[in-house]
């Protein structure tokens, strides 16, 4: 499977909260380039709310503002990145993808689906990242703001030794 794919419905999707992420962004976008911003109505997608972003298109794709992140994505990522710009963390390889997709998705004006991926994001690099970009449009016509979700998951889980004096370095451990 491809590490970065647009997709045209939801069969592509392997998650069950990317899937009804992508349903919803669907019914909202209708046959047009994406949702105004008014139509994302946080009341309709409460159980998908704590793994969802938005992020502003700032001078089409000179850079990102961040507008929100769920409260899985503030756990992940460590701090609120709300109201900064994502080239002031331009130095990070986590932040160098994330800007890689959002141009990605912006340059398709359509949906994008990254991942599975392993996390870039040195605390969180034992976690792999399946992420949903979808564009949003307040014109009709260009890209205004991205909008998606993120499913956040152990890259792996090692099996537990009986004898608890081996250690998760011990070769029998790691995966195959």
């Amino acid at each position: 499977m491809p590490l970065e794919r647009i997709i045209e419905n939801s069969q592509a999707i392997d998650s069950d909260r990317l899937r009804a992420m992508y349903d919803y962004w669907r019914a909202k976008a209708g046959r047009r380039l994406g949702p105004r911003r008014r139509e994302i109505l946080p009341e309709e997608i409460k159980t998908l709310l704590p793994w969802i972003w938005l992020a502003d298109v700032v001078d089409g794709g000179a850079d990102y503002r961040f507008r929100l992140g769920g409260e899985e994505i503030i756990r992940f990522v460590g701090r609120r990145l709300a109201g900064g710009l994502l080239s002031a963390h331009d130095h990070a390889p986590f932040f160098q993808n994330m800007r890689a997709r959002f141009d990605a998705c912006v340059r398709a004006r359509g949906p994008l689906l990254v991942g599975p991926m392993r996390s870039a994001h040195q605390p969180r690099d034992y976690m792999n990242l399946t992420v949903l970009l979808l564009p949003s449009s307040e014109n009709g016509a260009d890209v205004t703001m991205l909008f998606g979700a993120v499913e956040i998951a152990p890259a792996f889980a090692p099996a537990f030794a009986a004898d608890e004096s081996e250690s998760l370095s011990s070769p029998s451990l790691l995966p195959t």
